[in-house]
């Protein structure tokens, strides 16, 4: 899937409705390690809605210190999904 590809799918992810998405390599995927530090360097791309989607390809950049930072807040925004979806079910989530 390319840039322009990625960008557009997340941007439709995100548009509607508050919601996070994201986009990493086939393999990366457990729901303990969603959008985690462990993880962040599998992760090419990731929305949060009202912003636009960032996407990122190179290896490098993936594996450095500014795209963790990134995909924590990722993360932040994610948990914060959770925690509303906690209060208005009044059921405790597990991420």
């Amino acid at each position: 899937m390319s840039a322009p590809c990625t960008s557009g799918v997340l941007r439709r992810v995100c548009a509607d409705a508050r919601s996070v998405g994201w986009a990493a390599f086939e393999g990366s995927f457990h729901y303990d390690e969603i959008l985690t530090d462990r993880v962040a360097h599998q992760v090419y791309g990731y929305c949060v809605a009202g912003a636009e989607p960032v996407v990122e390809w190179d290896i490098a950049a993936l594996r450095g210190e500014d795209w963790r930072h990134r995909i924590a807040e990722a993360r932040a925004a994610f948990d914060a999904l959770l925690s509303a979806a906690e209060t208005r079910s009044g059921k405790r989530h597990r991420a």
